[in-house]
């Protein structure tokens, strides 16, 4: 626990344009709810500590070596003992939750309290994230993104289950850029093609090839917003030509992706 004390030491707790990061040392409040905080969505290691919180009615114990994630969806109730502690934490406002979920779906159906003992490596990709964040400015977080969601798989134990699920490592290679079709996924997935597509339907609320074409979109959106051409948003994103990339965009969003941009900025 000595990097723990040191970091305390050494580093405040970080606020940017309703994104937090830092360690809690010191209970300043007797109880926090959905109404009362700033941040939407907070995920809190408690190195040591003790309280209790509520979600939608349901009580969960905390103490040392667990998780507790507060959702903006939900109902919550957080009471902690009138003690000193030390809690790491990323705050991420609400703006930024659907995103998020969009990345990890699994946060929506993960219970709001689990195990998690004390781990060097990940204090120490805790502390490397709280540098990041303290680096930059305001307008440049939108960088720190990748480690955050990084951090946040790893503390919550669904990198190491996604490892094990055929199912993820089918949908991490539909949203990559590749010329695999639904079938050659399947079988790299190590399940025929009609199990695949039906556990996957199941699972994710979507057929694979639907799942496939929606990412791409919503990526397409994200690279148009910034500027990026025509051309390089269909290169980027797998198509064969700009015409095939046009025709599936028009047909889901019912206009080009020229217009889309324009649009996007004449609301600006």
């Amino acid at each position: 626990m000595d990097i723990t004390r040191q970091f305390i030491e050494q580093k405040k707790n970080l606020g940017k344009i309703g994104f937090g990061c830092g360690i809690g040392t010191i209970v300043e409040a007797p109880a926090y709810t959905n109404r009362s905080q700033k941040y939407n969505f907070v995920i809190t290691w408690i190195l040591k500590g003790s309280g209790k919180y509520t979600e939608d009615g349901q009580v969960y114990s905390l103490h040392d070596g667990c998780v507790c994630m507060r959702r903006p969806d939900r109902d919550y109730r957080l009471e902690l003992a009138p003690e000193v502690g030390v809690r790491p934490y990323l705050a991420i406002p609400q703006s930024i939750y659907p995103a998020l979920t969009c990345l990890i779906p699994e946060l929506e159906s993960l219970p709001p309290v689990w195990e998690m003992p004390y781990n060097d490596a990940f204090l120490d990709e805790f502390i490397s994230l709280y540098d990041r964040i303290d680096a930059l400015s305001s307008l440049e977080l939108y960088n720190a993104f990748p480690a955050m969601v990084h951090y946040i798989l790893r503390i919550s134990g669904i990198e190491k289950s996604r490892a094990h699920n055929p199912l993820l490592h089918g949908r991490i290679l539909l949203e990559e850029k590749t010329s695999l079709s639904v079938a050659e996924i399947a079988e790299r997935c190590g399940m025929n093609y009609n199990t695949f597509r039906k556990q996957f339907a199941k699972t994710f609320g979507v057929p694979p090839a639907q799942y496939r074409i929606r990412h791409r979109i919503l990526s397409a959106k994200q690279l148009l917003e910034i500027g990026l051409p025509v051309g390089e948003v269909a290169a980027s994103l797998g198509y064969p030509d700009i015409y095939s990339f046009t025709h599936q965009f028009t047909a889901v969003t019912g206009q080009s992706p020229t217009e889309f941009r324009n649009d996007r900025e004449m609301r600006e």
